[in-house]
């Protein structure tokens, strides 16, 4: 049983607190029974181990010891660990039981060639707010999303947890400088739209005739200047008077089920949750 000292612990540390550390050997940290459960099911072998504390999972009833069969079933390399050795190691500085060691599953940006519907994070900079776009994409049941410009980290652990295990169900691609993944979706025939706070035209009278990719700005600055003239157009969710803008994780779960249902000429159930803040500006 590992301790909190032991150098497997304290790799994990490094993964979860370093971007640098992630890129060096391209593996991530993936926090809790949900993400490491959707990581087994999607089959593709992307854990590497899977490290589980002692005091979890002894429940045969529990979601921790359900996940751990799933690990043992797949053939996983699982660890165990000493109490509180896994704190500090996920997204928040408490422990949910179980970790696990991924390897990167971005894919290059050919690879989307073929692709209907594109989600395009331009220098989104909040980790909670990318990973419930990519649950969006997912649950929408868009073809990917492409991390661009000075987007945050996707495998930053914050990130990961806020997919819900979206991160293993997509097409995701880690790209450069926007106006370039935008000429190449141009390339491939692909309609580039810009989701803005204002003055765009209203979302649910527009052609969502696919293929085409979102464009997603910066929670502050919104999209980027250089991407501005290859637009074919501009799309805003209508608001209430008075409401400056929506947050950029809301706007991308609208956006991506108004597209989907205008592709399909399905009705979309309306679905009234708690409202969300409104100083992430789109």
């Amino acid at each position: 049983m590992l301790g909190r000292s032991n150098p497997r612990v304290k790799r994990l540390r490094r993964l979860a607190r370093s971007k640098s550390q992630r890129a060096l050997g391209r593996s991530f940290v993936v926090d809790g029974p949900l993400a490491v459960a959707a990581a087994l099911e999607v089959g593709r072998g992307y854990l590497q181990d899977v490290y589980v504390s002692a005091d979890f999972g002894d429940g045969a009833a529990s979601q921790v010891s359900r996940v751990l069969e799933m690990a043992e079933a797949a053939g996983c390399n699982v660890v165990r660990v000493s109490p509180g050795a896994l704190e500090h190691v996920g997204a928040s500085s408490s422990s949910q039981g179980i970790v696990a060691t991924a390897r990167f599953v971005d894919v290059p940006l050919a690879s989307l060639r073929a692709a209907s519907r594109l989600l395009v994070c331009a220098g989104v900079q909040d980790p909670g707010n990318l990973g419930a776009v990519l649950r969006s994409a997912v649950a929408a049941g868009w073809d990917g999303v492409i991390c661009a410009g000075a987007c945050v980290d996707v495998y930053n652990p914050k990130s990961v947890r806020a997919s819900a295990g979206a991160i293993f169900r997509t097409d995701l691609v880690v790209a450069g400088a926007t106006a370039s993944v935008l000429k190449q979706c141009r390339s491939w025939g692909m309609r580039i739209i810009g989701a803005a706070p204002k003055g765009g035209a209203d979302h649910t009278t527009i052609d969502w005739a696919a293929p085409f990719a979102v464009v997603l700005g910066n929670e502050s600055a919104g999209l980027p200047p250089e991407s501005r003239e290859l637009l074919e157009l501009m799309v805003t969710v209508p608001m209430a008077s008075g409401t400056e803008s929506l947050n950029v994780a809301m706007t991308a779960a609208v956006l991506c089920f108004e597209a989907t249902r205008g592709i399909r000429g399905e009705p979309i159930v309306a679905c009234h949750g708690p409202s969300e803040d409104s100083e992430n500006r789109v």
